[in-house]
């Protein structure tokens, strides 16, 4: 219906003009349609284009596959999770991750290769983000679930300028591994830019040896470090609430 429209319309959309922002919608509605379709035809000859003319050709010859997960599970509350994620709620797959089925991970692998790359003011889908994009919520979600190569991915990115978006992940990882990756990050974790870490670090421990909003400084950074390494197999973990 939305092609069919849009193949009788051709021309822009056109939207925001009372801002002196004018922009076309038709662009925006592939990059929707992107992340719900399955097979949508998004590359051509390796090359992101996803043109009016592009999307047309695919609609006469494939039928869209609408991506589907709530149908994996028998759960009612996973079902509605799952359907949340299918109507463009990310969010929501940070609680499927919470619920340890695995029965979700290929279905969410699956979607985070679907739709575009990001072209927002912060540049391409990159390890470096300052905002939630999918492929955050697929990393962390999976990451819940046990994936080895997504939380080291996370790891990995508290290295860089956008940590203090990416602290949240490990954050809602929880357990033993997401505090030692805390604690050993040493790029921002020993500088100025460290307070950050302090509070996520005592946010994630019933007995933390500091209060969220300690004061930043090295006596205090040495203790958390201290403290780690003599109770890191007995201390016990908060468990975030859920998000849906």
């Amino acid at each position: 219906m939305i092609l069919a429209y849009l193949a009788a319309h051709p021309g822009p959309i056109t939207l925001g003009c009372e801002t002196d922002a004018c922009y076309d919608f038709v662009p925006l509605v592939f990059q929707s349609l992107a992340d719900v379709v399955e097979n949508a035809p998004i590359k051509f000859n390796g090359k992101y284009r996803g043109s009016l003319e592009d999307w047309l050709a695919w609609s006469k010859h494939e039928k869209p596959i609408p991506f589907s997960i709530s149908a994996d599970f028998q759960d009612p509350y996973e079902q509605c999770l799952g359907r949340k994620v299918e109507w463009g709620f990310d969010m929501a797959l940070v609680d499927l991750g919470a619920s340890g089925d695995q029965r979700a991970v290929p279905r969410i692998q699956k979607l985070g290769t679907m739709g575009y790359l990001y072209n927002g003011y912060v540049g391409v889908r990159a390890p470096s983000n300052f905002i939630w994009l999918r492929h955050d919520y697929v990393e962390t979600s999976l990451a819940r679930l046990g994936d080895p190569k997504e939380f080291d991915i996370i790891v990995a990115h508290l290295k860089t300028q956008s940590f203090q978006t990416e602290i949240q992940k490990p954050q809602i990882v929880g357990g033993k591994d997401a505090v030692e990756a805390l604690v050993n990050s040493s790029n921002y974790f020993n500088t100025v830019w460290g307070r950050p870490f302090l509070k996520v670090l005592s946010e994630m421990l019933q007995n933390p040896p500091l209060p969220p909003d300690a004061d930043l400084s090295l006596q205090n950074i040495h203790k958390w470090k201290d403290w780690w390494a003599k109770n890191k197999d007995t201390a016990k973990f908060v468990k975030v609430p859920a998000f849906e």
